[in-house]
């Protein structure tokens, strides 16, 4: 935790015992030690010296006492008795959302799996929530380690297998940049700043025709899309230009199942025909993004 957060984190700690102390007309903090059942000497003096709200004991205490406990938080609410439980509300929490993007990215469900691939138990995660602590340390060697963007973790700003400055040639935007088939699928978001810039090390020049701001070009990997289009071809693709059927478009499933095919909507039905495999059979529902392809680049 950075010294500017401990201090915040201070400051609010104890402007929550003090609540505490006015709540039960006491003087001392080894009152509200034993109040929360918090052993004074091996815990208590150390909360207050990093700054660490004991959330779960105060949580129970206000329970049992039924007591606002977001009046004790954060000073909302009424004082005092409550005729109903409150719920309780943790508002900071920041740490929440980044461990929420890490399990997004890294296709994680449980904190035992997010311990793990950070290094540490499940109790040190466990702490990290209760005191809502950044693990900046964890996160930044997790990044280097797998070449991932930091920021996209800590901030949610780019995309995070983009560990670079954001870069975009200045060419008054007549180029568009250029991605595999697999960056494309992932989930890039291209409307809110995910792309572009910075997500594409290769630029081409945009076609005559495909004036889109936010067109890009799809480079085809592999043979599974001849004899329409060959390995290492690019085709150019409008994120804005209205799908119809029997056009040419690029689909991301909501299964992250990405294909170039050609697209034929019968009501809520949706045949994706492929060139030189079978058709699939899905739904609208089933699709997660879908490109209209407005024209190819000759190899």
């Amino acid at each position: 935790m950075l010294p500017s957060q401990v201090k915040s984190s201070k400051k609010q700690l104890f402007t929550i015992i003090d609540r505490l102390k006015s709540l039960e007309n006491v003087r001392f903090d080894k009152e509200i030690a034993v109040l929360l059942d918090i052993d004074y000497e091996k815990r208590f003096k150390s909360m207050k010296q990093h700054g660490r709200i004991p959330y779960e004991e105060i949580n129970a205490f206000c329970k049992k006492n039924r007591y606002d406990i977001n009046w004790v938080l954060y000073g909302e609410g009424e004082k005092g008795y409550s005729e109903t439980e409150t719920v309780f509300i943790k508002k900071d929490d920041e740490i929440e959302t980044i461990l929420d993007r890490m399990k997004k990215y890294s296709e994680i469900n449980s904190d035992y799996g997010i311990a793990k691939l950070l290094g540490v138990s499940q109790s040190t995660l466990r702490g990290w929530r209760e005191r809502n602590q950044i693990p900046y340390k964890q996160i930044r060697k997790y990044c280097d380690t797998n070449s991932l963007n930091n920021d996209y973790f800590i901030k949610g700003e780019g995309h995070p297998e983009i560990n670079r400055p954001t870069y975009r040639p200045n060419t008054n935007g007549d180029l568009i940049p250029v991605l595999g088939i697999t960056e494309v699928g992932k989930d890039i978001n291209i409307f809110d700043g995910g792309y572009p810039p910075g997500i594409s090390t290769e630029w081409i020049r945009c076609p005559y025709g495909a004036r889109d701001p936010m067109a890009l070009g799809i480079r085809i990997e592999g043979d599974s899309m001849s004899p329409k289009y060959d390995h290492g071809q690019t085709v150019i693709v409008s994120p804005t230009a209205k799908v119809h059927s029997k056009d040419k478009v690029f689909v991301v499933l909501q299964d992250k199942k990405a294909m170039i095919c050609q697209i034929y909507f019968k009501g809520d039905q949706v045949t994706l025909k492929k060139f030189n495999a079978d058709d699939i059979e899905i739904k609208r529902s089933d699709i997660k993004k879908m490109f209209k392809i407005v024209c190819a680049k000759e190899l």
